[in-house]
């Protein structure tokens, strides 16, 4: 919203329990934190960082289990998906890395692309078992898709790889315009 005197972004969030929240892409922390790390980089708004690291602070510590990611007991995975799984937890602090070249940014990147990785080696020898019994139960997906399947979970991989290689994330929003 836009303070009408000054022309100024005003923002709010409510504070979240280190329990509770999510921080995946499509509805969770980090992409709000995203969104106010962009404000401070567009029109270098200071509180907008504030507010972001405090934001980035707090969901730092959570655990998988606190992270709002699905769990798969009865295989051993945790959801992967670019919508609200690891890799878009993965995928949203490297974004936010690019923005600040803080490696500790960075760090929680790999810590959450780690979490994917080991997901990938339980989830992929399983894949066909998985969609032969699973066939009408929608919170498991096992397509090709790009916000809950493979494809998304690829992307994000190959991204991390090449940085180049990220212009499918203008779909997501996340593109920064001129930016390498």
């Amino acid at each position: 919203m836009l303070k009408k005197n000054k022309n100024q972004l005003k923002h709010f969030y409510s504070v979240v329990p280190i329990g509770g929240g999510k921080l995946g892409w499509c509805y969770g922390d980090l992409a709000i934190a995203y969104t106010l790390l962009r404000h401070y980089e567009e029109l270098g708004d200071y509180e907008s960082k504030a507010m972001a690291y405090e934001l980035i602070e707090k969901s730092s510590l959570k655990s998988m289990e606190q992270a709002g990611v699905l769990y798969y007991s009865q295989y051993g995975y945790h959801d992967m998906g670019i919508c609200h799984g690891t890799t878009s937890i993965a995928y949203m602090y490297k974004k936010m890395f690019l923005i600040t070249k803080d490696q500790q940014l960075q760090d929680l990147a790999h810590k959450w692309l780690g979490h994917t990785i080991e997901s990938l080696d339980i989830y992929l020898p399983q894949i066909n078992s998985i969609a032969e019994k699973e066939k009408t139960n929608p919170l498991i997906d096992t397509s090709l898709g790009f916000l809950n399947g493979l494809s998304g979970v690829g992307l994000a991989l190959i991204s991390f790889i090449d940085p180049k290689l990220s212009d499918w994330d203008k779909l997501l929003l996340l593109d920064r315009p001129g930016r390498d």
